[in-house]
């Protein structure tokens, strides 16, 4: 038999219980509305291209994508088909010659970086490159002369500087180089394979 303070008790029992799954509830029903503001996109780019431009106007680096999609909760831009371009110009000494000649400075691409799949982050100042990468560099007279493929590569534009974990073939006229993990030094144009390196020497006079 039920004690007349056994009413009230089950009553506040339950009325915890209940206040207790309301807010379990509504937590719930935040975090879903948070997740799937994060995974909405505010805008899409067909055909995306940006370009960042040094002090003098002209081009340092360009970006582009068949496709890119914004999403402001995270502030991440997806990429399909991303492709990066490096600019190159003469030296300092060139450079004013040729403006005290009045004659523009002659920009060129130098080194070129397209992968499957993309990542913007930090407002571009990170750059992920996913799946199967290719990268080369051609000479001043845009000839190739350094091809590499690998995969899954970071990128930081403005230091002109990427890194990867994934296995790396570097291959130039004369060699090919494997490894285990990959610095590029975009810059100066130097790559450093982390581990397993092998390199296998081409004899062209045996072509």
């Amino acid at each position: 038999m039920m004690t007349r303070w056994g009413v009230p008790l089950l009553l506040l029992s339950l009325l915890a219980v209940s206040s207790w799954l309301l807010e379990e509830l509504g937590l719930d029903r935040a975090d879903r509305n948070q997740r799937d503001l994060q995974n909405k996109p505010d805008y899409a780019i067909d055909n995306f291209t940006t370009v960042i431009m040094d002090e003098k106007g002209l081009p340092k680096r360009r970006l582009q994508a068949k496709r890119m999609v914004h999403y402001a909760a995270t502030g991440i831009g997806k990429l399909e088909e991303p492709y990066m371009i490096f600019f190159a110009v003469g030296s300092e000494g060139e450079a004013e010659e040729k403006y005290a000649g009045g004659n523009p400075l002659q920009v060129y691409p130098i080194w070129h970086v397209r992968s499957e799949q993309g990542q913007v982050l930090d407002d571009g100042k990170t750059v992920y490159l996913l799946g199967k990468v290719h990268m080369w560099k051609n000479d001043d007279t845009g000839t190739m002369e350094l091809d590499i493929r690998t995969r899954d590569l970071k990128v930081l534009p403005g230091s002109h500087y990427g890194e990867t974990n994934q296995a790396a073939v570097i291959r130039t006229v004369t060699t090919e180089t494997r490894g285990i993990g990959m610095r590029a030094h975009i810059k100066p144009g130097r790559m450093e394979l982390l581990s397993q390196v092998q390199t296998i020497y081409n004899d062209r006079n045996n072509d």
